[in-house]
């Protein structure tokens, strides 16, 4: 029998993001949620009015684990370009579609399911970033419960969902072609169902930018997850200028307290390859460019060492049906 293994070659630069200094922790319990009111909410909130508090804004993201009874984590939010992204707007030609999404990868840190019926994001900061009314389908959930299709979650288990709400960046296509050189970029893909992500750092660092110069620098997304009718079940804020990549961690260890701080880090990454897709469709002059591959036939033979046999072979010539096997 053959085995075909195909190899990715590349050199990408991946860096993490640093921990930040642990700062206290910022809560108050009541009426905080924007959406519960009275005794429907049962859980501890932040309370972010019009008027926020900026400091609390700020600490959010920093809250200290340790000993807050969680019931739900992230540790995935990604930022994707919307259906229709790059598409000419039908009352305005001129301007082109620029809309966002959230997907986030969710996990159940209690020994019961956890049925999720909303979802609420906010914008915080003074920033011309705007949301609207979103989308519905598979896994996605408005603020409205009367609205969504509840989503469980198995205890200790994980699932992906996406907000319905989407936020609007305005400018975002005429900067990053101004700013960015992507020609360059490689785009690789994570596999079968999976958002490609563009590797290199520093375009990431780029785009970072970008996001801070037209959107600010303090500008956050707030996000609210309930379970049953409302109840407030997790509360986080994922900075808008401060995005990462594949190996951005939700949660780091500071050296000096020796506690772990959790801080979702919403993935550029996925944007900007998702972004050159719909560049090589809207432009058919341009290409993504894509790792070099590498095939390489894999042969029993129990008469060598490892009792394989290794073969470069045209990727041309790998069947249709073994082509998820590349990596």
């Amino acid at each position: 029998m053959k085995y075909l293994i195909a190899v990715a070659i590349c050199t990408c630069a991946f860096s993490n993001a640093s921990a930040s200094e642990p700062v206290p922790l910022v809560s108050t319990s009541g009426t905080g949620s924007p959406v519960a009111y009275g005794t429907n909410s049962s859980a501890s909130s932040i309370y972010v009015s019009n008027a926020f508090d900026k400091k609390a804004i700020v600490e959010i993201g920093h809250i200290l684990l340790q000993g807050q009874g969680r019931k739900i984590i992230v540790r995935e939010a990604k930022l994707l370009p919307s259906l229709g992204f790059m598409t000419p707007e039908a009352s305005v030609p001129h301007e082109r579609n620029e809309q966002a999404h959230i997907a986030l990868k969710l996990q159940n840190l209690t020994t019961r399911p956890i049925l999720l019926t909303a979802a609420r994001m906010e914008i915080v900061g003074k920033s011309p970033l705007k949301r609207q009314g979103g989308f519905w389908g598979d896994k996605v959930l408005s603020p409205l419960i009367s609205l969504n299709e509840p989503i469980m979650i198995g205890a200790g288990s994980q699932t992906e969902i996406k907000l319905s709400e989407i936020v609007v960046l305005k400018g975002i296509i005429a900067k990053v072609e101004e700013k960015m050189n992507l020609d360059e970029a490689y785009v690789f893909d994570e596999g079968k169902g999976q958002a490609a992500f563009v590797g290199d750092s520093l375009y990431i660092n780029q785009f970072n930018q970008i996001l801070a110069e037209l959107y600010g620098k303090d500008t956050a997304i707030l996000i609210t997850l309930y379970e049953g009718d409302y109840e407030e079940v997790a509360k986080f804020k994922l900075s808008f200028s401060n995005g990462g990549n594949l190996f951005s961690y939700s949660e780091t260890e500071d050296r000096t307290s020796k506690k772990v701080l959790y801080r979702p880090i919403l993935r550029v990454d996925t944007f900007l390859a998702e972004y050159l897709k719909q560049k090589e469709l809207w432009e058919p002059s341009f290409r993504i460019k894509r790792p070099p591959i590498r095939c390489i036939s894999a042969i029993p033979n129990d008469n060598l060492p490892g009792k394989m046999q290794y073969e470069e072979k045209d990727c041309q010539d790998i069947p249709k049906e073994q082509d998820s096997h590349q990596k």
